[in-house]
């Protein structure tokens, strides 16, 4: 299954990369490659200061920044420049700190995390867009996905071996996904709330719908269905840390993100006088 699965990341790349640069042409200007080439190697540097932690015997969960220079490359440059920034962040990333194979399916997370927000960022502006509780509908959609499937699962494959799920670990997933649910909503609006006075020209709703895309998407599927194909942890085994990590580095990245790309937003228009 591994082999078919490199193949269908390989071929994810090759069609988003078609469609990518036929729709959105790659612009050669100086400032594009400046500042694409830097915030690569920030992302890199980044991704080795990453703290690493096992999960069943593998390195599976890392906590790190290397997500938002990738994010905010996206952002100000669009698609194609995303696309470039994630396919050479993640050949320099194995390159210097290699660890085992390349497994293509976290090439095309690299790709993905720098191309959501440059993609949400093309959508025109609708009531649907600027509705400021799409981020707590988001929240909450990932709550009842996962619920749903903790309830439908009875049994889980870790290696060989077989385990069953009991009722009393159902229960005591759903008070803690419930509560970690909850206490990420809490923050929304703390955030939104602290934001809310101060002259910002960047949307906190676009940032934050962005930042929980790439969480959903790349860091609540994709990555567990990889480690999955790889070391054959159960999908749901490691989403559950990653629903505990999210409580966290679901608000840094906002907060920190935000402010970053409102710096970035205030020198190019800077550079641009």
């Amino acid at each position: 299954m591994g082999v078919y699965v490199q193949i269908a990341a390989v071929l994810a790349l090759v069609v988003i990369g078609y469609l990518t640069f036929r729709f959105n042409p790659l612009k050669l200007e100086i400032r594009s490659i400046t500042f694409t080439a830097f915030m690569v190697m920030l992302s890199v540097v980044l991704s080795l200061l990453s703290i690493m932690i096992p999960l069943f015997g593998y390195p599976s969960l890392r906590i790190g920044l290397s997500q938002l220079p990738l994010m905010i490359t996206g952002i100000f440059l669009g698609p194609s420049w995303a696309f470039v920034a994630g396919l050479i962040e993640d050949v320099l990333e194995v390159l210097i700190a290699p660890a085992g194979a390349p497994f293509f399916g976290f090439t095309l997370n690299k790709v993905l995390i720098a191309m959501i927000p440059a993609l949400w960022m093309l959508l025109p502006k609708s009531k649907i867009k600027s509705f400021k509780y799409l981020p707590h509908l988001m929240l909450g959609v990932i709550y009842l996905t996962a619920m749903a499937f903790v309830v439908s699962i009875d049994q889980v494959k870790i290696g060989k071996e077989m385990f069953e799920v009991l009722i009393s670990t159902k229960i005591g997933i759903f008070i803690l996904s419930t509560l970690l649910v909850g206490f990420m909503l809490l923050m929304l609006n703390i955030i939104a709330k602290y934001f809310a006075d101060r002259n910002y020209s960047f949307a906190l709703t676009d940032w934050a719908i962005s930042i929980l895309w790439v969480e959903l998407i790349v860091n609540l599927i994709l990555t567990p269905f990889w480690l999955q194909v790889m070391y054959g942890i159960p999908f749901w085994f490691n989403v559950a840390p990653r629903l505990v990590k999210g409580t966290v580095m679901i608000q840094v990245n906002i907060v920190l993100g935000f402010i970053l790309v409102n710096l970035v937003d205030k020198l190019m228009q800077g550079t641009r006088k």
